[in-house]
Parts: structure tokens; C-alpha cells; sequence
């Protein structure tokens, strides 16, 4: 009914392609360039517990992800994030709430423009209707939250979708 776990990672890269606004060498509004050497270090741990008819669950990064070159943070990547989730199973149907959360982070390799951080919640459920049949109804970012993981570049306000899912089990 319990379950945790704990990750720590050191990846280093070479010729690791990222995108950039502005391009490092400011000609260009948007570019993919070239770092030569990052260092991608971190912990993840995460944990879920069942109680009864609910499982709560989260998650949580804190990483260093580096340009060994200039020693900048790599651009577009925040220190921290997580998730939680609260699901609730009654039989055939499950409904649950999730938080996603990201914290601040650069939107270029010279660390100059910050974008902030954000959270996200997002609801759904599912019906499973028949043996291999489901329905599921999802809807994310439920405040529409305005935010940004690129500068000038939209994300999605709240949004909804259902579907018909179909898999043998």
C-alpha cells in the first residue's frame, strides 16, 4: 500500500542541442545552438500511499542542470518541480486531482531573462463501462493559469477532452 523511491543522476553531455531566445549570438530572435559540454545533476524522489479507496501520490525534482562552458544554468530547465495527485477508485470509476508545479528558470543561455515558476491543477476520470472499454475525462489547467515555458510563446489555458479508450488486458 506504500511505495517510495529515490533517484539521484550525474548526466554528463557533449554537443547537447537546445533552443534559445535570444540566440547567443543575438542576430537571431530564436535559435537552436550548440553546448558544448552540460552537466544534468539531480534527485527525484517520489512516493504513493493507498488508503482505502483513495491513493495520494507525489513527486519532486531538484536538479542542476549546467552549461559547463560559460558554468550558466541551461536555459528553459527549472531547479525544482513536482507533482501530487489524490485518485479516488470506486470500482469501475476513478476520478482524481493532480498539482503540477514548476519553479523559475532562465529563457536564455546568459541567465539574463528569467520566466517564473507555475502550478497547474488538472481533474479527471475514467469509466471503465465493460471489460475492455473505458471513457476518460480530463481537464487541465482548471484555473487557466496564464504562464510561460518560453518567452512570447503561448501555452494552454484550461482545456478539456474526453475519450473512448479501447485495450485488452
Amino acid at each position: 500500500t506504500t511505495q517510495a523511491g529515490a533517484s539521484y543522476y550525474h548526466n554528463k553531455l557533449t554537443d547537447m542541442l537546445v533552443t534559445a531566445t535570444p540566440c547567443p549570438d543575438k542576430v537571431l530572435k530564436s535559435c537552436a545552438y550548440n553546448v558544448n559540454r552540460a552537466v544534468l545533476e539531480g534527485l527525484t524522489v517520489n512516493a504513493s500511499r493507498r488508503i482505502g479507496a483513495f491513493t495520494v501520490s507525489g513527486n519532486a525534482d531538484w536538479q542542476d542542470p549546467k552549461d559547463e562552458t560559460t558554468d550558466k544554468s541551461l536555459a528553459r530547465r527549472a531547479k525544482k518541480h513536482g507533482n501530487a495527485a489524490v485518485e479516488y477508485n470506486l470500482g469501475a470509476l476513478t476520478t482524481g486531482a493532480e498539482l503540477e508545479a514548476s519553479g523559475p528558470r532562465w529563457d536564455d543561455a546568459a541567465n539574463k531573462n528569467r520566466l517564473g515558476g507555475y502550478s497547474l491543477l488538472n481533474l479527471y476520470a475514467t469509466w471503465q463501462f465493460a471489460r475492455d472499454w473505458s471513457v476518460l475525462a480530463r481537464w487541465n489547467n482548471v484555473t487557466d493559469k496564464n504562464y510561460e515555458l518560453a518567452r512570447n510563446y503561448a501555452t494552454p489555458g484550461a482545456k478539456f477532452f474526453a475519450a473512448l479508450r479501447y485495450g485488452i488486458k
